[in-house]
């Protein structure tokens, strides 16, 4: 495919999943609602199984690995056990590398899936999957394992409102087969008083004053820590600074469209302990994003976690703004959505997602 073949490939594919999304929750009948569901979770997984050689880390880290897995029984991998026996599996089973890029990705997307189904009282599951598919979907073909991991936590929140220890434990443990990172999440569900509830708002805007502080000089504070524990040893390189912070375009893009709607509805977010959560984990994304642009690029990915929140809050917005009359700015923050999403991947090149080549050619 040429360049604009892809955009418009990947356009028709973020389309269908979300239109199939969106049918499974409004159909009265079961069996339809199991067919929409199927394929908003079955076609951007074969979509990214079929695919050949794009993606940063395809060529570079995770044909190889699975190659040397494939052929060396006692190979050691550097990647986390889940990932590592999800190869095997695959390995076992006589498939080969497409079958392991479809398994990862059915994961991410199901339990992306799952996840916004929580909110379907309050949203358009489509719309919140649309917006998955515009932000996230592409960036998956590049980190595969966090992606997993990421779609994980996201699912997992729902356990931090209801106070549900064991279980987002339970699920954080399986993130983290996949990508030790998903720990960042965990202390979250301890912090719930401070991020669930209007009540310690003020604390809360204390403990942002503090993080911003601490992202300007993770250099001198976080690089250390994460260099000095042995198993965290390995992400300390994505706090590498590379250069020195400067406001820019980009960070007025990628962060006052998200967080300026959140304000507006500060008082119906508050209403509803678990998107105030969301909200004020998009907060914290936003800053995190900040080193961003004083690091290597990996180091937006420790946002990530915090800012996935943007495929329920987007369509909130949206229906909440329509509500107050004010849906002319809910089309502006899908607007955003749908800028990043050519300036990241078709502009800029992003993970190299484009053009899409697929293993039958």
């Amino acid at each position: 495919m040429d360049f604009y073949s892809s955009m418009i490939f990947y356009g028709i594919i973020s389309l269908l999943t979300a239109l199939n999304a969106e049918c499974s929750v409004r159909s009265r009948d079961i069996r339809a609602q199991g067919f929409f569901a199927c394929n908003a979770v079955l076609i951007p997984s074969l979509t990214a199984g079929f695919r050949y050689g794009i993606g940063t880390d395809y060529l570079l880290v995770y044909y190889p690995e699975f190659q040397n897995l494939q052929n060396h029984i006692h190979y050691h991998s550097r990647m986390e056990l889940g990932f590592v026996l999800l190869n095997r599996f695959v390995i076992a089973l006589g498939c080969g590398f497409p079958v392991l890029l479809f398994l990862v990705s059915f994961l991410t997307i199901l339990f992306v899936f799952l996840g916004l189904k929580q909110y379907r009282k309050k949203l358009s599951v489509g719309l919140g999957m649309l917006v998955f598919m515009l932000l996230y979907y592409q960036l998956s073909f590049d980190i595969m394992r966090q992606a997993a991991a990421m779609s994980i936590e996201f699912y997992a929140l729902k356990y931090v409102t209801s106070r549900k220890l064991f279980r987002f434990s339970a699920l954080t443990a399986f993130a983290c087969c996949f990508h030790l990172s998903a720990l960042i999440l965990f202390p979250v569900y301890f912090a719930h008083f401070l991020y669930g509830k209007p009540k310690y708002q003020v604390l809360a805007m204390i403990s942002y004053a503090a993080l911003i502080f601490l992202v300007l000089n993770y250099n001198r504070i976080l690089y250390p820590i994460l260099g000095g524990i042995g198993s965290l040893r390995y992400y300390s390189d994505y706090l590498r600074a590379t250069k020195s912070f400067s406001f820019s375009i980009g960070v007025f893009a990628r962060t006052v469209p998200f967080l300026l709607p959140g304000f507006l509805l500060r008082r119906e977010l508050k209403r509803d302990s678990r998107m105030f959560l969301l909200f004020n984990l998009l907060i914290m994304g936003c800053i995190f994003r900040l080193m961003a642009y004083t690091t290597i690029y990996f180091t937006e990915r420790i946002a990530y976690y915090f800012l996935i929140p943007q495929i329920v809050l987007v369509p909130t917005y949206c229906r909440q703004l329509k509500e107050r009359k004010k849906t002319w700015i809910g089309i502006a923050v899908f607007a955003f959505v749908f800028f990043l999403w050519i300036y990241d991947y078709f502009v800029m090149g992003s993970c190299q997602t484009v053009p899409y080549q697929s293993i039958f050619h």
